[in-house]
């Protein structure tokens, strides 16, 4: 083990290796960390472990400071504190969550405050996500990705160098930089609202989104060459 971390850090610190080989190179094992781990459930096996045995031990110590109204309290706010905790994927999932693109200012209260009225829920309000195709949603907001994932995928059996580690490295940290701004991008258009209840106008608007943005891209990839 002691081995392998030496190693890691000899590479990373290896002139000799670029610096994109080295970024392609942690991002590679970072990927496979988090595919690993969301198979078998390692990191999640060991955090419901560590969590039930901490409140077993905050719950036995409840017991011997019932009378210490001081001791006890403290121990309470540990507890509310360990149950509260979340896993990292539930962490940036509820962090994901809470970033939305619309914004209704609550107006100024005039004279007496007034009990709010209960608004009916509307239908479209309820089925905002699932009117959607997420093939069009995924296709419309990142087609270009969408287009040249596939000839990634075969990209090392279609190039006519030699397969190397570096390739491989590489390839790899592509595949992963490539799906994860699939995912981000598809999750940001569906922050969108379902536009004049038609989610057409939603494939439409994300198309000229990513097709802007992909402009842009473009444009100043073309300068950067000419200088």
């Amino acid at each position: 083990m002691l081995g392998d971390i030496k190693a890691f850090f000899e590479l990373i610190l290896d002139r000799s290796k670029s610096l994109g080989f080295k970024t392609a190179f942690i991002i590679s094992i970072i990927g496979v960390f988090f595919i690993i781990d969301n198979c078998f459930n390692i990191t999640y096996n060991i955090y419901i472990t560590n969590k039930l045995s901490n409140l077993e031990s905050v719950n036995n110590l409840k017991d011997v400071y019932r009378s210490d109204s001081v001791q006890y309290n403290k121990l309470l706010k540990i507890e509310s504190r360990l149950l509260n905790r979340q896993y990292y994927l539930d962490f940036l999932k509820s962090r994901l969550s809470i970033i939305e693109f619309s914004f209704t200012p609550t107006p100024l209260p005039e004279g007496p405050p007034v009990a709010p009225k209960r608004k009916p829920i509307k239908k479209e309000t309820l089925n905002n996500h699932s009117e959607r195709s997420l093939f069009w949603m995924i296709f419309s907001s990142s087609f270009t990705l969408v287009i040249v994932f596939p000839i990634l995928l075969f990209l090392p059996l279609l190039g006519k160098d030699k397969i190397t580690g570096s390739i491989i490295v590489r390839w790899f940290a592509s595949l992963i930089i490539a799906t994860a701004c699939i995912i981000f991008i598809t999750w940001t258009a569906y922050q969108i609202p379902i536009i004049f209840k038609n989610p057409l106008w939603n494939y439409i608007l994300n198309a000229i989104i990513h097709t802007f943005f992909v402009g842009i891209i473009v444009n100043l990839s073309t300068n950067k060459k000419k200088n």
